[in-house]
């Protein structure tokens, strides 16, 4: 018996890409009734995925372009969000070794140089101020999508030779940061702003190209100063926005927390906040290569969309102080020229910050909102906190020498610009000795996991931070009180420093790591000095009142050594770590691309 079957119901989109991959295309209007249509991902996708020969695409792709520049608003939408799934669908159905079909596909290889100027031309039109705010956005998302396609940035040939287009005007990228919509998010009807595109576009770009490195030299060049304001106020609300997104716990979450930690099952749980790849990786790049940028970071900016306006440098303090609890990424934040530091150390420029500490049970997280500092007492006090809450079983000895390394270097300016910061220098001591003790007293479970070379430079550079405060402490303290203090405490840890000096001298009688154990040996001398000093005149029944006077009326008569290379630093390479944030931003990259956002009844025709 004959049954009747329906035919199956499709999509008069999907029925539009049957006709354009079968070369059906020579009706009048069949473009601009193409482009009028929303775009279906998934559908176009499998099509060129099945996709024998690229003739019908190479039509599809001018098409979309042509439409770019000549449609109305509806029309450019459509076309962005077509030629952004083309990426993607050749994406998948290549391999990133397949660079030749790839172009070959898309544009066809021989003409490609020609179609990506083009596709440049279109772009930079679209992103003026005369089109719509969702038609700029979108064509910022394009970029995006071309330059995160690959999982390798060096693997990406699209990306790579739209940067290196002839068309692709790299000035008028960072332009774009001058716009005063930056923040605008109302047309994608989403979280994702403007800035929010630019800033991943932009740090996309910057670890793409590698030679030669055109981007950074135009970063590096940069002077408008609303650019570079815009550009710093993306990045703090980038990052601001991460922090405030960490610190919305779910109820659910709070209860079941505290319930753990009642009944002993688990260990506090930290604060998870998301990786800003993008605005990190912008950060580190504008801070290296751009004086211009410097005061930006420390200086409070307030645009028309926002009430406030923190510096950024604040809220990278604030973000890094929350990011370290769960040891995904810390950033060496201590900038090594003068002119930075004097931002740092302003004494004009102070504020309050929120540091956020990991939970311990065997401490209290001071609840009292502290008193406004500067920035350079505020990264002082993110390092301390570091290196007390991660003397961990998995031991991060490289994030402990960068954080180390800051410490050094704000010092050595301190003492070479006669700079006194008001800061309880007390922590920075108890640090340094609780780190010392506990990489003296498991140094055999860390040779297991870190270079012996790299153990003795993390000792060496703590030992040298003390020597430093013992031998320059009169340009770097507030006062006598601060010496008196310092001797005080060096007294009390006495034997943390007897474990110091065996693990010098167990060094020192190694034939391979002699000259390193008598570097050693040589910068614990003048702490050993001083303890054995005052330990012969010190009694049990003392107060501390008692031991501080007694500090007072000796300091003449300890025969001390005034070290030379205290000023010495190693130059640490911030290249790996930004090669480590790579995977997180083109994983966020391809996560916030807005083509599902699209609310088509704000757009005028």
């Amino acid at each position: 018996m004959a049954t009747n079957k329906k035919p199956k119901f499709k999509e008069k989109i999907v029925a539009l890409y049957d006709s354009v991959f079968e070369g059906k295309t020579a009706r009048a209007n069949f473009w601009n009734e193409f482009f009028l249509i929303r775009p279906k991902r998934d559908a176009l996708i499998a099509k060129i995925k099945s996709l024998l020969k690229p003739k019908y695409l190479h039509v599809l792709v001018q098409q979309s372009v042509r439409s770019c520049v000549e449609g109305n608003s509806f029309q450019k939408v459509n076309a962005l969000q077509t030629l952004s799934t083309i990426v993607i669908g050749l994406g998948e159905k290549f391999t990133p070794d397949h660079c030749y079909e790839f172009l070959e596909y898309m544009f066809g290889f021989d003409t490609a140089d020609d179609r990506i100027s083009e596709l440049c031309a279109a772009f930079f039109d679209l992103t003026s101020s005369k089109n719509e705010p969702i038609v700029r956005s979108l064509s910022i998302a394009l970029l995006v999508t071309s330059l995160s396609v690959r999982n390798q940035m060096e693997k990406n040939i699209l990306g790579e030779r739209i940067l290196t287009s002839a068309g692709f005007d790299i000035e008028q990228i960072l332009n774009l940061f001058s716009s005063v919509t930056l923040l605008s998010k109302e047309l994608l009807g989403s979280s994702i702003s403007f800035g929010t595109l630019c800033i991943h576009m932009l740090a996309c770009m910057l670890r793409m190209e590698r030679h030669p490195k055109l981007i950074v030299q135009q970063m590096s060049c940069l002077d408008s100063a609303l650019a570079l304001d815009g550009l710093g106020y993306v990045i703090e609300n980038e990052l601001s926005d991460k922090i405030a997104k960490a610190l919305r716990v779910p109820l659910e979450s709070q209860s079941s927390s505290l319930s753990s930690f009642i009944l002993g099952s688990s260990e506090p749980e930290m604060v998870k906040v998301e990786v800003a790849s993008a605005a990190l990786v912008t950060l580190l790049t504008i801070v290296k290569v751009n004086r211009n940028f410097i005061p930006v970071l420390c200086h409070w900016r307030a645009r028309e969309e926002s009430a406030h306006g923190n510096p950024p440098l604040a809220t990278f303090l604030e973000y890094t102080s929350l990011v370290q609890q769960n040891m995904k990424i810390m950033e060496r934040k201590a900038a090594t020229h003068h002119f930075a530091n004097c931002f740092l150390h302003d004494q004009s420029v102070k504020f309050r910050l929120r540091v956020h500490r990991a939970p311990a049970r065997h401490r209290n997280i001071p609840t009292e909102e502290a008193s406004p500092n500067t920035f350079a007492a505020w990264i002082l006090q993110i390092c301390c906190e570091f290196l007390v809450s991660h003397l961990m079983k998995d031991f991060p000895l490289g994030v402990h020498q960068m954080a180390l390394g800051i410490i050094h270097r704000l010092l050595i300016y301190q003492k070479r610009s006669k700079c006194r910061l008001n800061f309880d220098w007390s922590l920075v001591l108890q640090s340094l000795v609780l780190l010392l003790k506990f990489v003296c007293s498991n140094q055999n479970s860390l040779r297991n996991r870190h270079a012996n070379s790299d153990i003795q430079q993390l000792v060496k550079t703590a030992l040298v931070v003390v020597n430093i405060f013992i031998c320059c402490g009169d340009q770097i303290f507030m006062g006598t009180a601060d010496y008196d203090k310092l001797y005080y405490e060096l007294i009390r840890v006495t034997s943390v420093f007897d474990k110091v000096e065996q693990y010098a001298i167990s060094q020192r009688e190694k034939p391979s790591e002699s000259c390193r154990g008598f570097e050693l040996d040589n910068l614990v001398f003048n702490v050993r000095q001083i303890q054995s000093y005052f330990n012969k005149l010190l009694t049990n029944s003392q107060t501390p009142q008692q031991i501080l006077s007694l500090i007072q009326e000796n300091y003449s008569y300890i025969n001390l050594r005034f070290l030379d290379g205290l000023e010495n630093f190693v130059k640490l390479n911030q290249e790996h770590v930004i090669d480590d944030i790579v995977p997180d931003l083109i994983a966020n990259s391809r996560k916030m691309l807005p083509f599902d956002m699209v609310v088509y009844k704000k757009l005028c025709s």
